[in-house]
């Protein structure tokens, strides 16, 4: 895939603006008076030499790795199929030293995925690995690890009812004695099975990435929630085998243990060394302080999909707005 550069563009994202050098298909485009939050610039250059000291290394895959190192002004992360990223400025500012020929597709996960929830972090907003929804009650947020379905509960939601709120991050923050979930990223990534399920409702062209199918676009305005709404609950799902007496079961977690989940669910928890390692543990107990956390058996058979996603709803949707 050929780089492509554009004129910047303003894009909603994490309950912020990201104006860009890169194009997004899955974002939002902001509004034309919006006021940027955070600047990527992408250049053509190699990174230039600064004097780094490495704080983390992480093995993704066999051949993904990832760098994490300080600089006198910021930090930079270095993947090893994508290339070097300067944030700088607080987290404010975004630089992608560009490869040849760079996986466009990749380079925007790491953005979305990485970069964009550092900046978060350093500002005192917590990321979770998750899905999220919105109903009239409030947000709530499936946690997981890849393949675990987050997507496809989520997106099963949004089409009977729900609004779509983020796939794979689910930025957080603490307000009082609210949490406050912002809208991420409007466009759900699926494996081929349950991708399938929902071709024809979402948009064209189709998107590869990471063994993964998605819509090239975000969903529609009709499905998307937009706006940042109250965190009403968490779920960490937990996949079991069906049999003829399986019903969906919620089981409430106590605040440490729920903490314990959530630090597992954080989306830099590998990364984060270990000056920041308290700065994460606070968030998320007082994350887990103000939002119930259940773990949710959810059965492995998507044709038993439609049952899960009836009593999501009598739990916070419809049931919830009608004693309303």
């Amino acid at each position: 895939m050929s780089p492509v550069t554009i004129a910047p563009m303003d894009y909603q994202v994490f309950g912020g603006v990201l104006r860009s050098d890169l194009e997004f298909p899955s974002l939002p485009p902001a509004p034309p008076s919006a006021i940027p939050s955070w600047r990527l610039h992408v250049l053509d250059v190699p990174a230039p030499q600064r004097d780094t000291t490495e704080l983390r290394s992480e093995q993704l895959s066999e051949e993904l790795n990832v760098t994490l190192a300080s600089m006198s002004d910021g930090f930079r992360l270095t993947y090893s199929d994508t290339g070097s990223y300067d944030l700088t400025d607080a987290g404010l500012t975004i630089t992608w030293y560009r490869p040849a020929d760079p996986d466009l597709g990749n380079a925007r996960l790491d953005v979305l995925g990485t970069l964009l929830t550092l900046a978060l972090h350093l500002n005192d907003r917590l990321t979770l690995h998750g899905s999220a929804v919105a109903f009239e009650s409030g947000v709530i947020a499936f946690l997981a690890p890849s393949g675990f379905g987050k997507s496809t509960l989520a997106m099963s939601l949004a089409v009977s009812g729900a609004r779509f709120m983020s796939d794979d991050a689910v930025p957080v923050r603490v307000v009082g004695t609210e949490v406050i979930a912002s809208p991420g990223v409007p466009s759900p990534r699926f494996r081929e099975d349950s991708f399938a399920r929902f071709r024809d409702v979402l948009p064209n062209p189709v998107a590869l990435s990471n063994g993964k199918v998605s819509a090239g676009e975000q969903l529609s305005d009709d499905v998307i929630e937009a706006r940042e709404r109250p965190l009403v609950a968490v779920y960490v799902l937990n996949p079991v085998t069906p049999d003829v007496t399986t019903q969906l079961n919620r089981v409430a977690m106590p605040p440490m243990i729920a903490t314990v989940h959530l630090l597992r669910n954080a989306k830099l928890a590998k990364l984060l060394w270990a000056e920041e390692s308290q700065r994460l543990f606070t968030l998320v107990s007082e994350v887990a302080r103000h939002v119930p956390v259940w773990s949710l058996e959810v059965p492995r058979d998507l044709d038993l999909l439609p049952s899960v996603v009836e009593q999501l709803h009598v739990w916070h949707g419809r049931a919830h707005a009608d004693l309303a």
